[in-house]
């Protein structure tokens, strides 16, 4: 992974979003109570104490509250945010499934857990939420539609802003297509 890619900050709750940022502005507030659980990251300023390695040397972390019910387990199990990259080597698709895992990291890692199927089949939306309007830094599953329910301004479009989107992992080569749950195969 490269060193300028930052990870996504897991967290069990609203108030793991308040351990790892320096604050949380009204905007991050309202789409996490929103959203969350959910397929949102939001990007606030980072609690000065949070690695660099995590922010991949930004002052900004991305945090996102997981909807799967064992992902959810493990972060209110160990009660601390979990910084983790997607489970595939740079440059390879996300993975859906646990064998989509094995595939790609065979004997890389030493245990792959089969929670079933990912609900969600694209990243995370990755949302700017420092200010009072959100900014969407990556396109996902919570589309730009979605995010002026909540927010008093509708969101701008930065799309590629997202430190990670510069990495071939983050360009498919097919056409993508968002169905909601229960429409796809």
């Amino acid at each position: 992974r490269p060193a300028d890619n930052p990870l996504i900050v897991h967290v069990h709750g609203l108030e793991g979003l308040h351990r790892v940022a320096r604050r949380v502005p009204p905007l991050a507030d309202e789409l996490a109570t929103r959203w969350w659980p959910g397929p949102l990251s939001l990007v606030v300023e980072a609690a000065e104490d949070l690695p660099s390695v995590t922010r991949g040397g930004l002052t900004t972390v991305a945090v996102r509250m997981p909807a799967h019910p064992v992902a959810l387990a493990v972060l209110k199990a160990a009660d601390l945010p979990l910084a983790a990259p997607s489970a595939n080597r740079s440059g390879r698709p996300s993975p859906t499934t646990a064998a989509h895992v094995v595939d790609d990291l065979g004997g890389r890692v030493d245990l792959v857990l089969d929670a079933g199927r990912c609900r969600v089949g694209v990243e995370s939306t990755v949302v700017d939420a420092r200010g009072d309007r959100p900014v969407v830094l990556r396109a996902g599953a919570i589309t730009a539609e979605d995010l002026k329910l909540v927010a008093e301004q509708a969101p701008a479009s930065a799309n590629g802003a997202s430190p990670g989107t510069r990495y071939r992992h983050y360009a498919p080569a097919c056409r993508v297509e968002i169905a909601a749950p229960g429409e796809g195969p």
